[in-house]
């Protein structure tokens, strides 16, 4: 039991550091964004940069991934993956994934009130949201529900390595195309999805954190109940 508090606690100390990490480093990105003007002129230079790599395959390919990761597809993907996660009898998984999705959700929106940055200029192949641009809420969504899904994964016994590696590559592959993608479409700046995927990582971590610490004071409740045998108390 002492072996199992132990490495709980290392677990979690971990996870809260690099949330702590993640968030501290969207911190003094949004500080950059906002006060330092150079910034700007490197991500209209960047925005520009796509705009001038278009063509009919990738605007296709953009769009579908703004479809997919807009508020409504991120929804559906992430009530499935509960639904499944919890007729699979794995309740704490699926609220995991749902309260970080959820979260980062929350957190985005705040996030963007307070910021209030401006969308970029140019042609958008998408419409433009209302909110604003920093950060993003596509890359957010993005990196919360694949961090949760592969988080899920590499704390199962029963996955293998292969498996863990495969999951990480395309959980990375998926977060980068869709940051890219935004920038892609002209409807964020550079700044804005590396914005988005800091505070995407700092809420998965935090929300794994908890799940952990959860999981730890249900088993030590459990183990506090236990009634000692006959002739041993």
């Amino acid at each position: 039991m002492e072996a199992t508090s132990s490495s709980s606690s290392r677990r979690i100390r971990a996870l809260v550091t690099a949330a702590g990490a993640n968030a501290a480093l969207f911190a003094a990105t949004a500080v950059v964004v906002m006060l330092v003007p150079g910034v700007w002129g490197l991500d209209r230079a960047v925005t520009g940069i796509a705009a001038e790599s278009r063509s009919p395959a990738l605007d296709l390919l953009a769009r579908a991934l703004a479809t997919i990761g807009d508020t409504a597809g991120t929804s559906a993907i992430t009530l499935l993956a509960g639904l499944v996660l919890a007729a699979s009898r794995r309740l704490r998984g699926a609220v995991f994934v749902v309260a970080t999705v959820a979260s980062g959700a929350l957190a985005s929106t705040v996030l963007k009130t307070v910021f209030e940055r401006p969308r970029p200029d140019g042609a958008y192949l998408v419409s433009v949201p209302a909110s604003a641009s920093f950060p993003s809420g596509h890359v957010v969504a993005a990196v919360c529900l694949a961090g949760a899904l592969t988080a899920l994964l590499l704390a199962a016994p029963s996955t293998s390595r292969r498996v863990k590696a495969i999951a990480l590559t395309a959980s990375a592959v998926w977060v980068v195309t869709m940051a890219a993608s935004r920038v892609y479409l002209g409807v964020h700046y550079a700044s804005d999805v590396i914005g988005g995927a800091l505070l995407g990582a700092a809420v998965v971590c935090a929300s794994a954190a908890v799940c952990v610490a959860w999981d730890f004071g249900r088993r030590d409740s459990q183990a506090g109940r236990v009634t000692p045998p006959a002739g041993r108390a």
